[in-house]
């Protein structure tokens, strides 16, 4: 006789959505959802369901919890009707047989399954199970303690720690976490440090031998920047925490809020889809802020370089080739072979494209802010399916599905939404807790760096924006200041910029009295008199699809935009400018990225409402109209931006967020209104707002995921067994047994 064990160390952050990995055993109740919004995971197909259909297709959502989950959203007292018990909707997907129809997701929690309830009543859980083009109709996923249903745990769908058998199987098991900052087995340093640190070939530097990969140069790229760190203090006199500092913008313990911006310390990666600096390589532009020199690749520090160098990506396929002029000014060159990860001891910044076919991993000693879309491959020249659900340009063989990016975080990873609309390093200052300030001073102009990531709307389907507008909340500091402002100036524009409108629009017409390149902020002739003045603020709106504005920005993906403002240079009166809000709407932004928050959390800067004023809402609009020095295009208090956030791809996280804190940033984020402001245009994003999206690409590591063409793997190893989405992800902790245990 014989019997037989296979025992396997599984990844676990490729396997869910949403992964609370509760890495400390801590018995407490992790919440998902948010008080008062009907929270949805995943997404229908084509057809009928308990919400609206998606013309995108299904998406499943599997989630797993180590511990005690309990389900946020709106409280009802119905428990069986779908048009007045809107919660949580789970979408699940499975696959048909004889008998029923077989997980492939399932809410898997290793404790008890809660659902808040109040006064007026509890928060209900629909379970949406589906099949490839057709959604069966839902269940209700009942809490922990009610023994009422004959198969509590539909089909397997849904399952707790629960040992009892009701109908199906519920037992879920606690799923020892992966870590990133586990020493190697055969060596004394951690794994990430040997793929990065220790990854080059020894090199002679004043006498001694040290790895190229300390400089950056291995098959791995090592960033030591160990200064570009957040560490959190509690005294008696008070202390520092990252999550008061990103909910309180301007705290005066904070050195990091500048104007509407947060600008954290940490390295900031690029990601650039091409070759940039012409040396016939996709590569990446990573900027210092530490105040360290670079070392070229025979350890020599180069101070000559700069804060910025431009680096060919850590090929895992076809390595990289480092070309670089010696000190001497010879032209040096080396081949090296790559393992796809990028570690860095402290904080990263980063956003950007991959270039078609790249893999990489991206993991921080500290924390991870993701600064906008941060996107697989897109051609800028195709066009993209307003059906597609990858949102890129699909093919069994292309590159949108074959890229794959994972951002591994030691601490956090944030989305840090204030900087969508990023200021360029040095530009930009503050004088006060609101305002960039900008003055005559050419270094003090403004450069921001915007793209935008691939339309998505269910609700708007006129195709996608037609049009885009430029929205200012600014002011002349101490009297009327002059400006002007250009996108991507470059040549064949004309040079007078975009704040010119040549006809009337909302209101709004360039004065006959100025140039043409010029606007003025608290000159009468534009705003009503006294607006626009010191903290009198101005809500401007400038369109950038009317006639004559030449607002020559890119719309295709992931492809960057240079916006400049800065003080008019001729003789008119050069008060100082004061900008505190910028956005250019509307815009998506989208994360295609495994996300890991090892110690702490995904978390979201909500950052300040962009209308501060509450007495500019609609209700008080409808009686006496919109307060003076407001365009109506302008957004009103309390109104999010037309800016949708979806993170496609998975989330682990040692546990979310706290509620509060959740509801904070979904109240910015969560639900785009219907239109701009009083101005009757509609938004493109009406009622949708941030979104997560698991990606099947994880899980599933396949290219043809659709069914069409030939099934082929994303990434293989040299005997030609298939590998996960992103290269070296670590594997959690404990094995897990199949076979025939005695």
């Amino acid at each position: 006789m014989r019997r037989e064990i296979t025992a396997y160390k599984p990844i676990g952050l490729t396997d869910y959505l949403r992964f609370i990995t509760n890495k400390d055993h801590r018995s407490v109740d992790f919440a998902l959802g948010c008080p008062g919004m009907h929270m949805i995971y995943g997404r229908p197909g084509t057809s009928g369901s308990s919400v609206d259909p998606s013309r995108y297709g299904e998406r499943g959502a599997p989630i797993r919890v180590n511990g005690n989950l309990i389900f946020y959203g709106i409280p009802s007292t119905s428990s069986t009707s779908s048009s007045d018990y809107p919660s949580v909707d789970i979408f699940l997907r499975g696959v048909a047989s004889s008998t029923g129809t077989i997980p492939l997701d399932a809410v898997e929690v290793s404790g008890v399954i809660k659902q808040y309830s109040s006064d007026s009543g509890s928060v209900g859980v629909r379970v949406n199970t589906i099949e490839p083009d057709r959604t069966i109709p839902y269940q209700l996923g009942l809490p922990s303690d009610d023994t009422s249903a004959t198969d509590w745990s539909i089909g397997g769908f849904w399952r707790d720690g629960s040992a009892e058998t009701s109908g199906s199987a519920r037992h879920i098991k606690y799923l020892d976490p992966p870590q990133i900052d586990n020493a190697d087995t055969t060596n004394t340093t951690t794994r990430y440090r040997l793929l990065t640190l220790n990854s080059g070939e020894q090199i002679n530097v004043g006498g001694k031998y040290v790895n190229a990969g300390r400089y950056g140069w291995g098959r791995g790229i090592y960033i030591d920047n160990s200064n570009d760190v957040q560490n959190e203090s509690n005294t008696l006199f008070g202390g520092y925490s990252l999550r008061s500092d990103w909910l309180k913008p301007n705290n005066r313990i904070s050195s990091y809020w500048n104007g509407p911006f947060y600008t954290p310390p940490g390295v900031y990666i690029l990601l650039n889809p091409r070759d940039t600096d012409g040396d016939g390589q996709a590569d990446m532009t990573i900027t210092r802020t530490d105040g360290s020199a670079w070392c070229d690749p025979d350890g020599n520090a180069r101070s000559d370089w700069g804060r910025t160098i431009t680096v060919p990506y850590p090929d895992p396929t076809n390595g990289r080739d480092l070309k670089w002029k010696d000190t001497n000014g010879t032209e040096q060159s080396i081949h090296v072979d790559g393992n796809g990860v990028v570690y860095a001891e402290g904080n990263i910044r980063i956003r950007g494209m991959l270039p078609p076919h790249m893999q990489l991993t991206v993991v921080s000693n500290s924390n991870i802010y993701v600064e906008g879309s941060v996107l697989k491959y897109r051609d800028p020249d195709a066009s993209v399916s307003n059906t597609d659900p990858w949102r890129g340009t699909y093919s069994d063989n292309g590159s949108t599905e074959t890229c794959g990016i994972a951002l591994l975080a030691r601490q956090n990873v944030c989305v840090n939404t204030t900087q969508f609309y990023s200021p360029l390093a040095g530009s930009g200052k503050t004088d006060n807790d609101n305002s960039v300030i900008i003055s005559s001073d050419p270094d003090s102009r403004l450069r921001m760096l915007f793209e935008f990531g691939p339309y998505e709307s269910d609700k708007y389907t006129s195709g996608g924006p037609d049009g885009r507008m430029l929205l200012l909340r600014h002011s002349g500091q101490f009297g009327t200041s002059y400006i002007n402002a250009w996108l991507n100036a470059r040549s064949g524009l004309n040079d007078w910029g975009i704040l010119h409108l040549n006809t009337d629009w909302d209101g709004l017409r360039s004065p006959a009295n100025l140039p043409e390149h010029i606007w003025g902020i608290g000159d009468p002739n534009f705003n009503p008199q006294g607006f626009g003045i010191d903290s009198s603020y101005f809500g401007e709106v400038f369109p950038l699809f009317a006639s004559g504005m030449n607002a020559h920005f890119y719309s295709q993906p992931g492809i960057p935009n240079d916006l400049t403002i800065a003080l008019d240079q001729t003789t008119f009166t050069r008060n100082n400018y004061l900008m505190a809000g910028l956005a250019v709407v509307p815009m998506d932004v989208r994360i295609e990225a495994l996300i890991y928050a090892q110690e702490g959390s995904l978390f979201v800067i909500p950052g300040k409402w962009f209308n501060p004023n509450p007495d500019d809402t609609a209700s008080k609009a409808a009686s006496y109209g919109r307060p003076e020095g407001v365009r109506k295009a302008f957004p009103f208090f309390g109104q999010p931006l037309d800016i949708r956030i979806i993170i496609d791809g998975t989330v682990s996280e040692n546990m979310p967020a706290a509620i509060s804190d959740v509801n904070e940033w979904m109240s910015k984020w969560g639900k785009i209104p219907s239109e701009y402001g009083s101005s009757g245009i509609s938004t493109v994003h009406p009622g949708e707002g941030l979104t997560l999206l698991y990606d099947d690409h994880a899980g599933w590591p396949y290219t043809g995921l659709r069914g069409s063409g030939t099934l082929a793997a994303i990434r293989k190893d040299k005997y030609g067994r298939t590998l996960p989405l992103a290269p070296r992800l670590p594997v959690c902790g404990g094995l897990i047994y199949f076979g025939d245990v005695m």
